[in-house]
């Protein structure tokens, strides 16, 4: 990863930028996307942004533990290779990855929270090592537990989230908790996976509002957007709907981790 430099510096101001020597954080936070760190990110007391060529990172403090809040990008790779330098940077005592998730398995709403207890990517298999009694789950409504698969298809129709759910005895999917916590066991680091439910095993995102969402920059969204709306004005619908949505879990996801780091 290039060194990270500080968000304020002007553009093109390259002389006299300098390696930072980032301070220890406790808990480190490995979200993809901006979306899905934005509640976070919002809830940080003394907080600077640094940034690098693929991984932008926030530093601040939650709860009296110092935090590192990683922004990966989206795919296994990207997750991996932050996980890799959060660790080599900070030292921290956890690593959590975090962010959105879809559901395999009716019941399961919008918002619920998943902590699962083992996260799968094919044959393979990670324990998180987190167990939770019937008791703790009853006096939590919305916390979920169970198997988190690693799932990198972009369009799970109702039918294929189905039968993903019962082969392979998962309750969601997301793109990237597998390839962090590989890393974490790899690197001897404490972990753990929050996930909040941002679409259910009923629904089914059009391939368009996907392509949009996944753009790696504001432009190629932009650009991105222009086609899709000028071709299909209902994606215009479908994507506020979701941006609607993803910003509400966000906020409900950063909540929950607030509760999770005063336990750490």
């Amino acid at each position: 990863m290039a060194d990270l430099v500080p968000d304020n510096r002007l553009e093109g101001d390259i002389t006299d930028q300098q390696p930072v020597a980032p301070p220890r954080a406790t808990v480190g936070i490995v979200f993809s996307t901006p979306q899905e760190a934005g509640g976070t990110v919002d809830r940080l007391t003394d907080a600077e942004t640094l940034r690098g060529e693929n991984i932008t990172e926030h530093r601040g403090t939650i709860q009296q533990q110092h935090v590192a809040v990683l922004q990966s990008g989206i795919g296994p790779q990207r997750a991996a290779a932050a996980t890799h330098d959060l660790i080599r940077n900070h030292h921290p005592d956890w690593v959590i990855s975090a962010g959105f998730a879809t559901a395999l398995r009716p019941g399961i709403r919008l918002g619920h929270i998943v902590m699962p207890n083992q996260i799968r990517a094919g044959d393979a298999e990670s324990s998180v090592g987190l167990v939770f009694d019937d008791d703790a789950l009853k006096s939590t409504p919305g916390l979920i537990t169970g198997v988190l698969l690693q799932q990198t298809d972009d369009n799970l129709t109702p039918d294929h989230k189905r039968r993903f759910g019962e082969s392979t005895d998962a309750v969601a999917c997301d793109e990237v908790s597998f390839a962090v916590a590989e890393v974490c066991q790899q690197r001897k680091t404490k972990f753990l996976c929050v996930r909040v439910i941002t679409e259910t095993a009923e629904e089914q995102v059009s391939l368009r509002t996907q392509k949009l969402l996944r753009q790696p920059t504001l432009w190629a969204k932009l650009g991105a957007a222009t086609g899709a709306l000028w071709d299909k004005p209902s994606t215009a619908k479908e994507l506020w709907q979701i941006k609607s949505r993803q910003l509400q879990a966000s906020d409900g996801l950063a909540k929950f981790l607030q509760g999770v780091f005063a336990q750490l």
